[in-house]
């Protein structure tokens, strides 16, 4: 026969209760009426010595503390990293609603972590409930990652989903989904367990259902306000209106070699919180090398977004603005002089395209042309910008094939390897430019761009 005090989960009256290990008992809590039900624990002297304050802390309980302060030390550490790279943290005029979203939702993380790491290692009662929430959040929040993902390729058919690369980001989803499930599962396992539940002085696994009851108006509130939340998200990430490019300016105006030149767009429409969506992406060409890159502009405040281009080195850049897979604007930089006139022959013609009319059942695009001049030619590049429905987008440049005489080719890809080349989406839309540098330093371009 052993005695215990029993915490009345209501009105948290101590109750004096006697019984054997594992016995079950029904108890009424003189104060304020709340029936229940307690078993008595098979380990007594584990509570015993917890009553008298020597804690025998479970070895998971303590591996578990030490994960949420990594966890919480990780995301400092995150913060802390993109906050040295990336211009957004400058002033926080510039961080639109969304990138404030992730920034608090990061802080709450944090501080949940924390105290969840003291609760474990103190043994506190209301960690274990704090813990055993999170996790059962973060199941949610897990399986709602597999649909939202098919959302946010919901411009694709299945079937292209299914024969396309996305097929393999819906997968590792899927993947990360059992996975993470899986480890919160154990731990929530790990937590019921009697000897666990002991430590954080949790008797019985019914005192959850009593918390729940007795405190069912904050319950309703809390589910008042989650659907209240989700659709104010639901409204503010829906686009009031067709986003489109007003203006584009640059500084400076006339780049020399090596400049900075900073790209300010003016867009209108988005959504309230997450903005336009709005992407830069560029490649170089007659330089000492080409380069390229995407990213995303940063907003700057009254519809404007802003991109840095960086140690451009004497070279011609094509840049496009985008919002998702709708191309905004396209535009030319010439660094310095760009040598483009009738010194030399230099002549881009005959140009052919096999198939003349692809389809979605194209896998490829076979581009040919004549390039010709009265001094000897040096260089033919090829600059494409691909861009699919369904998000994916490719850009870059490199040297066209010489394949006789003064003809040149290229094969345009969406995606694949080796001999495995996919088929083009229905709606895809391929930007290129073929160029052209003969030995006088006279250049040529053309322009072309091509709908699936």
């Amino acid at each position: 026969m052993t005695q215990m005090k029993i915490r009345c989960p209501t009105c948290k009256n101590v109750v004096i209760a006697q019984g054997n290990p594992r016995e079950k008992i029904f108890i009424t809590c003189p104060k304020c009426n709340t029936q229940g039900v307690f078993t008595f624990p098979f380990d007594t002297s584990l509570h015993s010595a917890q009553k008298e304050g020597n804690t025998i802390r479970p070895i998971g309980v303590t591996i578990l503390a030490i994960l949420a302060i990594i966890s919480a030390l990780s995301i400092i550490f995150n913060f802390g990293f993109y906050a040295s790279i990336s211009p957004v943290i400058d002033s926080l005029t510039s961080l639109n609603f969304f990138l404030i979203l992730l920034l608090l939702l990061g802080i709450v993380l944090i501080v949940i972590f924390f105290m969840i790491a003291y609760g474990f290692w103190k043994g506190s009662r209301w960690s274990w409930y704090v813990a055993i929430i999170f996790l059962i959040i973060g199941i949610i929040i897990q399986i709602i990652a597999v649909p939202l993902t098919l959302f946010l390729f919901s411009g694709a058919s299945l079937s292209t989903i299914i024969n396309t690369f996305y097929f393999f980001t819906i997968l590792r989803t899927v993947i990360f989904v059992l996975l993470y499930n899986l480890i919160f599962g154990l731990i929530i396992f790990y937590l019921t367990r009697p000897h666990v539940r002991t430590y954080f002085h949790i008797d019985h696994l019914g005192d959850i259902k009593s918390i729940i009851k007795a405190n069912r108006k904050i319950v309703y509130i809390l589910v008042i306000v989650f659907i209240v939340a989700a659709i104010i998200l639901m409204w503010g990430f829906q686009s009031t209106g067709a986003i489109t490019l007003i203006s584009v300016t640059q500084t400076p105006e006339h780049p020399q070699a090596f400049d900075d030149i900073t790209i300010t767009a003016e867009i209108s429409g988005g959504s309230p919180f997450g903005g336009a969506g709005v992407s830069f992406s560029y490649t170089t060409y007659f330089g000492e090398g080409s380069k390229g890159s995407s990213e995303p502009m940063r907003y700057i405040g009254d519809n404007k977004y802003t991109a840095i281009l960086h140690d451009s080195n004497g070279t011609e850049i094509w840049y496009f603005i985008r919002s998702g897979n709708n191309v905004l604007g396209e535009h030319t930089i010439q660094i310095g002089h760009i040598e483009r006139s009738n010194k030399t022959s230099l002549a881009i013609t005959n140009m052919t395209q096999v198939p003349e009319k692809p389809t979605s059942e194209t896998t490829s695009i076979t581009l040919t042309v004549n390039v010709t001049s009265n001094v000897t030619v040096i260089d033919v590049l090829f600059i494409k910008e691909i861009i699919s429905p369904s998000g994916y987008h490719s850009s870059g440049g490199s040297g066209m094939r010489k394949i006789h005489n003064n003809t040149y080719s290229e094969t345009i890809y969406q995606y694949g390897f080796g001999n495995q080349y996919h088929n083009f989406e229905s709606g895809t839309k391929i930007y290129y430019r073929i160029a052209a540098i003969d030995k006088s330093g006279n250049t040529a371009v053309i322009t072309k761009n091509i709908i699936i």
